[in-house]
């Protein structure tokens, strides 16, 4: 499964709706609604039984936009304790149902359905007994959805603008129940037998290969698949598509085939000639082959949870899987190949090696997210895919980790919808934990402790304890008598059930030449404390300047949770002076973040300033822009310190340094916007970037030769130099632009094209904009659309901007039809630039509609937090409050999003109050009087002159 912040979500405006129905249909059928335990409702199914087999009957008429179905599940289960209660989950209509033992038919009093739970249950009239098996027949009927949940459709338009349609099924983190009945646990294993009808137009496909295909006295056809190994509800995959093939010949001839729509099966070559070598490079580190007899993907328009990895037959959104000559950017061909492989990961852990309950989901994905940089990079090496990890992934993950309300990975949870939310971004931590123990530890010893785990407990499910004894016990076979003093399974508890991070404070007595080391836990709002007083074993590498060895990753020494003060003092391997700076954590191999005294952080500035050769490598750059700005956020620091650290980027041309210098200077761009904002920051951010701009151009560099740091770092220097109000950026983006709409040929850079896109339309006129929509509408590639969906709503009229906004909102046509993430981009777009008042306005206007088309799930909460660091004016900020006191009203978002979303704009007031005064000043002091350098106004060029006089032409 595929950890992303948009992704794994269930609607729950629609679940709502569903149960209710369901709620209702039961009534109709004079079954009783179980009331609720006066303990609390109990979400997991009792102990009495458990399936031993199934069998399963699909049918859809799809192609024929009939979206009701109907089916047949024979369970095959086994009683364990005696009970007159049989359990399973579903969440279906229910048309009819026999219990049987040998053909011979068991008595049901009732069945009662929990709308709460989503546990149906059939009492018994008498009670059946222990090791006994028994067979649970259900007809049901559903209804096929829109929501990437169950079983639901798509519809797709192939070149010859033909409306087709797809069913397939998303049956991940307890959705199987929408689809059909079944015990709804990732613990329960079992084999399937699957049969799918359907018109003979259409292509049925499942986990396994075709066993063989009926026809049927009504014209239709009955595909039987092949057995599955055992397996669980979550990782069955039903698929009814008219669809294109292509197929490659992987490892011992298995056959690896893709299916895409007819008019896009040309661009799947790229997807499998990336994941051919790859199998056999993640075989060899798990110590075991790929065992399933073929390998199949299926390309899906706007699937939210972006992939999944059904057994056999994965799902990627399209955007993963196509890959377009001339179209797709090294970014997204990049991001396909880390997708590819996070799902061929899957096929050890969450397939081969299952979970006993959701709550374990950090197990499976742990090692997806990990391998998903690891083989990647074996495959893309001029990518630097290990350090973009970092510089990615884990700044994010640090990010989403460092609220007082933030849980431990572990912590159990039972909710339906909780579990439903569990992998919107929030998993990847137990990827850097199994990351620092690689480094801790050693690589091979690393290896084997995974090989072991998988050889242990193929076609078995794991929980902590097992995860822990495993990797403890190959350890000791390793190390011998020579075991660290820190136990494999002591690191692992510790980062694994406590949630949160350390922060790590390096306070040196510069008389005495000592370091003194203390931790306790990072919290990024400035009113928050831990009550707990939690402490980690923190691995601990470090460097100096007298020896930068940024090589040696091992841990030096451990911090651990019993001390409360480590004392570090020069020895052989490591020495230092006063004059000497000291870093920890070299590579960043471990999830933390440090505070330095000041001291030390001056000397660390000092060093960045020597420029290039750096004596610190790219991590460890990149860490210290993170690490000084995150505590300056927090008042840990000062602010100017972080900007001591920060203005060095001039001299930078590393990617990874760059990416995550953006993420702050768009942040201080946002919270410092104002009248000011010429004199100070966006003068600053201007000098940053004026020399980058010139050297890169902010046209394409079509030299074949250059490097991919190079390519990846361009929109950003342009999109931060616009924003600085650049003359020279906006007009050349603006020329840009416009000349493309009078040629109707692409002049701008593809990587990020959208960054250009929207700051030319920033200022461009209406037949400029309405050439881009209409463009953005004519296409069908996702990854080509996305340029636009992500710039048209930057477009200067709010008229124009509203009315897109209101057309996401429509039910799809063939004149709008966006996907989710397309919907999200319009939105955000929006707010991000200058039109934040309107977005208001939007959700205050439109929220039943938005309920329906966006959901007020994660991802729009977290863009409602956002939101808030735009809010300058107090007209603004007042009806940004309304807003959320009617979206609370009605039910969109709960009491606690809304205290988080209010305590964020809270946070963001503060903290301009507390230190916009410092920064201008540290910014006026940087500048030396009367040093406002003309260069910077007078770097027009002939072209730009030339530029210029074309648009007032055009004009």
């Amino acid at each position: 499964m595929l950890v992303k912040l948009p992704f794994c979500v269930i609607f729950l405006f629609f679940s709502v709706i569903i149960v209710a129905t369901i709620h209702t249909e039961w009534q109709d059928l004079g079954q009783s609604l179980r009331a609720v335990e006066e303990s609390g409702p109990v979400y997991r199914l009792n102990n009495s039984t458990e399936p031993t087999y199934y069998e399963l009957w699909m049918e859809t008429q799809v192609q024929d936009e009939i979206f009701n179905y109907s089916g047949r599940v024979i369970i095959n289960f086994r009683v364990l304790e005696p009970t007159k209660i049989v359990t399973i989950h579903s969440l279906v209509k229910i048309q009819s149902y026999r219990i049987l033992k040998d053909q011979d038919e068991i008595g049901v009093s009732e069945i009662e359905f929990n709308n709460i739970t989503e546990i149906l249950s059939f009492i018994l009239s008498d009670e059946i007994k222990t090791d006994s098996n028994y067979l649970l027949d259900i007809h049901f009927t559903g209804i096929l959805n829109e929501q990437s949940h169950g079983f639901f459709y798509r519809r797709f338009t192939e070149k010859t603008n033909e409306v087709s349609y797809i069913a397939t099924t998303y049956l991940h983190s307890g959705n199987a129940r929408f689809a059909f009945p079944c015990y709804d646990e990732p613990r329960y294993r079992t084999i399937f037998l699957i049969h799918v009808t359907h018109h003979p137009s259409m292509e049925a496909i499942s986990n396994m290969p075709v066993d063989y295909i009926a026809n049927n006295t009504d014209g239709s056809v009955t595909t039987t698949f092949e057995e599955t190994p055992p397996t669980t509800p979550n990782l069955i995959i039903i698929t009814v598509a008219d669809y294109a093939s292509k197929t490659r010949m992987g490892p011992r001839d298995i056959p690896v085939t893709i299916y895409a729509p007819k008019s896009f099966i040309h661009e799947v070559d790229f997807a499998l000639d990336y994941t051919i070598p790859v199998i056999p490079r993640i075989e060899l580190f798990m110590g075991y082959e790929y065992n399933m007899p073929k390998l199949d993907y299926v390309s899906l328009l706007d699937f939210v949870p972006g992939a999944m990895e059904n057994w056999g037959t994965f799902v990627f959104d399209s955007q993963y899987m196509l890959y377009k000559k001339d179209t797709t950017t090294e970014s997204q061909r990049v991001r396909m190949a880390r997708i590819i492989t996070h799902e061929l990961v899957h096929n050890y852990f969450g397939s081969l090696v299952g979970i006993k309950w959701w709550t374990d989901m950090w197990i499976i994905e742990a090692f997806a997210n990990f391998g998903e940089f690891y083989f990647t990079d074996v495959f893309l090496p001029d990518y630097n895919l290990r350090e973009l990890y970092v510089t990615d992934v884990m700044y994010r993950s640090l990010i989403e980790h460092s609220f007082i309300g933030t849980r431990s990975i572990a912590a159990y949870i039972e909710e339906p919808d909780e579990i439903r939310r569990i992998l919107e971004g929030y998993l990847s931590k137990a990827a850097f934990t199994m990351r620092m123990v690689l480094y801790a530890y050693g690589e091979e010893k690393f290896r084997n402790c995974v090989q072991k785990l998988v050889r242990s407990m193929s076609y078995d499910v794991v929980g902590p304890e097992d995860v822990y004894e495993i990797f403890e016990e190959t350890m000791e076979e390793q190390y011998e008598n020579d075991y660290p003093e820190i136990k494999v399974s002591d690191l692992l508890r510790s980062w694994i059930e406590q949630p949160g991070y350390p922060l790590l404070i390096a306070n040196r007595d510069y008389e005495k030449n000592e370091i003194y080391l203390t931790q306790h836990r990072f919290l990024s709002s400035r009113n928050e404390s831990d009550p707990t007083n939690s402490s980690w074993y923190i691995p601990l590498s470090m460097s100096t300047s007298q020896e930068p060895n940024m090589n040696e990753t091992r841990p030096c020494v451990w911090m651990k949770p019993d001390i409360e003060e480590l004392v570090l003092k020069p020895d052989a391997s490591h020495s230092w002076g006063e004059d000497d700076w000291v870093l920890f954590n070299i590579q960043q191999t471990v999830y933390f973040r440090i505070n330095y005294d000041t001291r030390n952080w001056r000397l660390l500035a000092r060093e960045l300033h020597q420029g290039y050769p750096f004596r610190i490598p790219p991590l460890n750059r990149a860490q210290l822009i993170d690490d000084s700005f995150s505590l300056a956020y927090s008042d840990v620091i000062d602010f100017p310190l972080a900007l001591d650290i920060i203005k060095y980027v001039i001299n930078e041309d590393q990617y990874t340094i760059w990416q995550a210098a953006n993420r702050h200077l768009l942040s201080l761009n946002r919270l410092l916007d104002g009248p000011a904002y010429e004199k100070y920051f966006g003068r600053f951010l201007q000098h940053l970037t004026d020399g980058h701009l010139d050297k890169l151009d902010v046209f394409e560099n079509i030299n074949p030769n250059e490097s991919i740091s190079s390519t990846f770092i361009r929109p950003i220097i342009v999109d931060l130099a616009c924003r600085s109000g650049s003359g020279k950026c906006l007009t050349a983006t603006r020329v840009l632009v416009m000349a493309e709409s009078l040629t109707g040929h692409r002049l701008v850079p593809r990587e990020v094209s959208s960054v250009y896109y929207c700051h030319g339309l920033r200022n461009a006129n209406y037949e400029t904009f309405k050439y881009f929509w209409e463009k953005f509408h004519n296409l069908s590639h996702e990854q080509e659309r996305s340029h636009f969906s992500n710039s048209l709503t930057c477009y200067h009229d709010e008229e124009v901007v509203m009315d897109i906004l209101l057309s996401t909102l429509a039910q799809d046509t063939p004149e709008f039809m966006y996907s989710t993430q397309e919907r999200l981009a319009l939105l955000a777009t929006s707010f991000r630039n200058g039109h934040v008042r309107l977005v208001v306005d939007f959700f205050q206007e439109n929220h039943p509609a938005i309920a329906i088309r966006y959901g007020f799930r994660a991802v729009v909460e977290g863009l409602l937090r956002e939101m808030t660091s735009y809010l300058h004016l107090d007209e603004d900020i007042k009806s940004f409050v309304a807003m959320l006191d009617t979206l609370e009203s009605f039910g969109h978002i709960s009491d606690v999003a809304k205290k988080r979303i209010t305590d964020e704009m809270e946070h963001n007031f503060e903290w301009v109050n507390d230190n916009k005064k410092d920064i201008e000043e540290w910014i006026q002091n940087y500048f030396e009087p009367g040093s406002v350098s003309m260069a910077t106004r007078n770097i027009l060029t002939i072209g730009i002159f030339i530029a210029v006089a074309t648009i007032n032409y055009f004009k």
